[in-house]
């Protein structure tokens, strides 16, 4: 697969997972539903706390909501466990009634995701440590499976990951692995520059040797390649290239207003935060 239709599959995928959350309203509670608002005793889960907002990086809610009336959006808050707890943002918008639930730690161990889809990664390894969330998606394979692969050679883009995210407050650094590092061995095999060593072929011997785990790389965030995403002070959402492509979502010293369509609906929370994309 090109290079540069991984990039593109990659942006489909950070545009499209709203869309795919849209949800049908339950007959038995819709009674209980407005375009505004639901009651506390139409959710099934007890234990529950709900807030109007919430601190992922510090993971706790803010404003939180104590009558029974749940206007939208909110937070649905619960534990799982002694080390993660479950937290579903309610919505109803343009894309219509939904949940987008999610798996948080409570400390620093890494919470794996699947995505059942054709186009954009499907496996998902992301973390909070301190005030960044580091997320590796990976497309082709499950890293977990790469010491069982049945096939006598893979493409190094199948083994390593279709882009790797730092997402701090209001900004996400977004790069795809083949754009910033390569391993010292692997040659420029590539038809161009572009897709120079992304198509070298990897013996079934060599997978591990080759293959990026998550969390294991020595990497950074100021990738020159960067794709970089961010709210402003008003609050909507902008990107640029760091490496001031000029026909590609505007330049460095020449950002775009984003393409995404969505405003920061939250002071502590946005869409970056989702720690298993479109889950």
């Amino acid at each position: 697969m090109p290079h540069g239709f991984i990039k593109m599959l990659r942006v489909f995928a950070f545009i499209s997972f709203a869309s795919v959350m849209q949800i049908s309203c339950d007959s038995s509670i819709s009674g209980k539903v407005s375009n505004d608002f639901i009651l506390k005793p139409s959710i099934l889960q007890k234990n529950a706390h709900y807030y109007n907002d919430f601190d992922i990086f510090g993971r706790k809610g803010v404003d939180e909501i104590i009558g029974d009336t749940l206007r939208f959006p909110f937070f649905e808050y619960f534990a799982i466990s002694d080390t993660t707890f479950q937290l579903n943002l309610h919505r109803n918008d343009k894309y219509g009634l939904r949940v987008e639930k999610m798996i948080v730690p409570i400390g620093e161990q890494t919470i794996y995701t699947f995505h059942d889809i054709s186009d954009g990664p499907r496996y998902y390894f992301a973390k909070i440590v301190g005030d960044t969330i580091i997320r590796y998606n990976y497309t082709s394979y499950n890293p977990k499976d790469f010491n069982e692969i049945p096939d006598d050679t893979v493409m190094y883009y199948e083994i390593i990951p279709d882009d790797i995210e730092f997402i701090y407050n209001d900004t996400c650094y977004s790069f795809f692995w083949g754009d910033c590092y390569f391993h010292e061995d692997i040659k420029n095999t590539g038809e161009n520059s572009e897709e120079q060593g992304i198509n070298t072929s990897i013996a079934q011997k060599d997978i591990l040797k080759y293959a990026v785990m998550p969390f294991k790389a020595e990497i950074a965030s100021n990738c020159g390649a960067s794709r970089v995403y961010y709210f402003d002070k008003a609050g909507i959402l902008w990107h640029y290239n760091k490496d001031d492509l000029p026909n590609e979502y505007g330049g460095k010293n020449d950002p775009v207003q984003g393409l995404y369509g969505y405003e920061k609906e939250f002071k502590f929370w946005n869409d970056f935060h989702n720690l298993g994309r479109m889950n």
